[in-house]
């Protein structure tokens, strides 16, 4: 008998951190949810280089895919430039994007030594002069209505 109970007491328990947990998970969807509203409001109403600095930076922070769907949630004034940012900014970091972390782990199962902080060194020159450039053509080579 004493041993049914510490049976039925430990389900009682683990049911109870079960919905703990689900609980949990459901409160941090709802925080999420309002951080990722406030994420899309942030870039409406910046200018084209104050856009792609915001898609940029919030590319390293979250990735740029995720970045990408929380940004462009609402129609951005400038959407190239959106665009340019999260496709450029990443390039930041390896933590910019899946591909340059995919990159990472396969040099490394095949014996090569990248550095991250190499990577990461080369980014700051490289992407803020690429993104300029690209931001350039964009006001030079692209109709204002387009």
């Amino acid at each position: 008998m004493v041993g049914r109970c510490a049976c039925v007491l430990r389900v009682a328990l683990t049911i109870r951190i079960q919905a703990a947990a689900v609980a949990c998970a459901c409160a941090a969807a709802l925080v999420a949810s309002v951080a990722i509203e406030a994420l899309a409001d942030l870039a409406e109403p910046l200018s084209r280089w104050s856009t792609a600095g915001v898609a940029a930076g919030v590319s390293l922070v979250i990735n740029n895919l995720p970045a990408a769907v929380v940004l462009s949630a609402h129609p951005p004034l400038h959407p190239r430039a959106l665009l340019v940012g999260l496709d450029l900014g990443p390039n930041l970091a390896v933590t910019g994007s899946l591909s340059a972390i995919l990159w990472l782990r396969v040099a490394r199962t095949i014996g090569a030594r990248p550095s991250v902080g190499r990577y990461t060194q080369l980014g700051i020159v490289i992407v803020p002069i690429t993104m300029a450039f690209a931001l350039l053509a964009l006001r030079l080579f692209v109709p204002r209505g387009f």
